[in-house]
């Protein structure tokens, strides 16, 4: 089973590193590996968050870290804030398919990947930044082959491999719900948006602009 990498770039102050997103179109909170955040000594804060798993829900205080993904052009760019600190991501064994792989489907000979051999998945990013990987190309083969998604990070490959087997008997599932709960706080950052003395304000760390958002 392939499952929706690509490679992307994260970006803390002058520090980064090159490694693999996971798209998750089921999840509406983004995550960070826990072992990513230590490397690159990323600053984390404490939240208290509803979480909801398929092993139901809880509300806890959670760390969460900001950074910046890139892709591996610079041509795209995305802030990513308060996503969860996890070491959930690097217990996967979730690998990026080669090219060799992708050249087994006659379909989808225009698709090329950047390879990361051995990279481990550091990022799950969620349906908030669907924006981002919705760029309307896709490349459909047969019932039960694989497809491709060209994403502003570049081509992802996804879906069930035919007859081939991977030879692992192992489920993993990444659909996470999140509510952040700050009552009474003097500002409320929720989905990129600050609020602050009645206004809100995007703030936009690739671009380094502040934009007013109309209530």
């Amino acid at each position: 089973m392939f499952r929706p990498l690509v490679p992307v770039v994260v970006v803390v102050g002058g520090s980064r590193v090159v490694t693999l997103a996971m798209l998750d179109g089921g999840s509406t909170k983004d995550i960070i590996s826990s072992q990513l955040v230590h490397e690159l000594n990323i600053p984390t804060t404490k939240r208290e968050i509803r979480l909801s798993t398929i092993t139901g829900e809880t509300v806890n205080d959670h760390r969460v870290a900001n950074f910046s993904i890139k892709s591996l052009d610079g041509s795209a760019c995305l802030d990513v804030e308060a996503a969860l600190v996890s070491d959930i991501l690097r217990s996967v064994t979730d690998k990026q398919p080669t090219n060799e792989e992708i050249a087994e489907y006659p379909y989808l000979r225009e698709v090329v990947i950047d390879e990361l051999p051995d990279s481990p998945v550091d990022v799950l990013l969620s349906i908030n930044h669907a924006w981002m990987w919705e760029t309307g190309k896709t490349i459909r083969g047969p019932k039960n082959l694989p497809f491709a998604k060209l994403s502003a990070f570049g081509w992802s490959v996804m879906g069930p491999r035919g007859s081939r087997c991977d030879g692992l008997d192992v489920t993993s599932v990444f659909c996470i719900g999140a509510d952040e709960i700050d009552i009474g706080a003097t500002h409320v950052r929720q989905a990129g948006v600050l609020l602050a003395n009645g206004k809100k304000i995007r703030r936009d760390r690739c671009s380094l602009v502040a934009l007013e958002v109309d209530e």
